[in-house]
């Protein structure tokens, strides 16, 4: 993925979900209809978890330790 497409992507996340302004982005990943971004928080945020981000409807799910199901 190219850094040019990377930078847009991030630029649009934050404006499609301005609470993932100031998250740094660790790992993009495609999953055919969906892309998974895994993120983390910087400064004062708390780390922000993972997102689903399905690529034909722009529907964003974010998922963290409280609402994921999964052990700590």
């Amino acid at each position: 993925m190219s850094q040019f497409f990377r930078f847009g992507l991030i630029l649009a996340l934050g404006v499609a979900s301005p609470s993932i302004v100031g998250a740094g982005v660790n790992a993009i990943a495609d999953g055919g209809r969906y892309l998974w971004i895994g993120t983390s928080g910087m400064g004062r945020w708390e780390p922000l978890g993972l997102i689903r981000l399905d690529k034909s409807t722009g529907d964003m799910i974010h998922y963290n330790k409280e609402n994921s199901g999964l052990p700590g």
